[in-house]
């Protein structure tokens, strides 16, 4: 974990946000830089209400505050996009991490980290971000659906909060490596607790309580390494 305190992950990962109108930005998510200086990568969902790459901005904690894109690709596909900035905007950046060649996947148990910036509101028409990091580990390989076809994914063991989507999933060993794009949730019941219950007749009921959580999915991005550098 030393490397955290050697590396600022805001230079790395910003807010991403849509204009409305003239005067007004609504946040949408996360996007981070990636490959190259200019690049950022983010869910395409995020890029929902934009209808060109000029809607779309970065928001700097130094510098102009906010910093339009100049050029928007979403993938027909996965749940990824790129957008590109000019000059000197999005100078640093994380690399795409090959899987492990003997499996062709990484393995179950891996250890992973997202940062990105869940929001919450703060009243009317103000939005609040909470940049956040956290740790967990691939829970299981997943086939995901999205736009019609079936499309490779992690199921995580943390989940995508408000906000949070678009940000960079990377291995707890080597933080500047990225394997996914946090995009969604999946939901499951786990059993937190059971009782029995014995009826006068000798037979017993054994009741289970269960809660619902929610476990993010990240687009695994690998497949689409050719895409996202092209």
């Amino acid at each position: 974990m030393a490397e955290y305190y050697r590396m600022d992950l805001a230079d790395y990962v910003w807010p991403i946000s849509i204009r409305v109108d003239d005067h007004h930005l609504r946040y949408a998510g996360t996007g981070f830089g990636m490959e190259r200086p200019g690049l950022v990568l983010t869910a395409s969902h995020v890029l929902d209400s934009a209808r060109e790459a000029a809607e779309v901005y970065i928001s700097r904690s130094s510098g102009p505050p906010h910093v339009p894109a100049s050029c928007m690709k979403r993938h027909p596909g996965a749940d990824i996009a790129t957008l590109v900035f000019e000059g000197d905007s999005v100078p640093l950046c994380f690399k795409l991490a090959e899987p492990p060649k003997e499996v062709g996947q990484f393995y179950l148990g891996t250890e992973v980290n997202t940062y990105g910036y869940p929001s919450r509101s703060g009243g009317p028409a103000k939005t609040i971000l909470e940049p956040r990091l956290m740790r967990g580990h691939i829970q299981r390989h997943v086939g995901q659906e999205w736009n019609g076809g079936v499309h490779d994914a992690f199921e995580l063991s943390f989940p995508a909060l408000p906000g949070q989507s678009g940000s960079p999933v990377f291995l707890d060993d080597d933080i500047q490596s990225v394997i996914a794009v946090l995009t969604t949730n999946f939901e499951s019941s786990v059993v937190v607790d059971s009782y029995e219950e014995h009826q006068q007749d000798g037979e017993k009921e054994i009741h289970k309580i269960s809660k619902v959580v929610s476990y993010g999915i990240g687009a695994a991005l690998w497949p689409y390494a050719d895409w996202i550098r092209t």
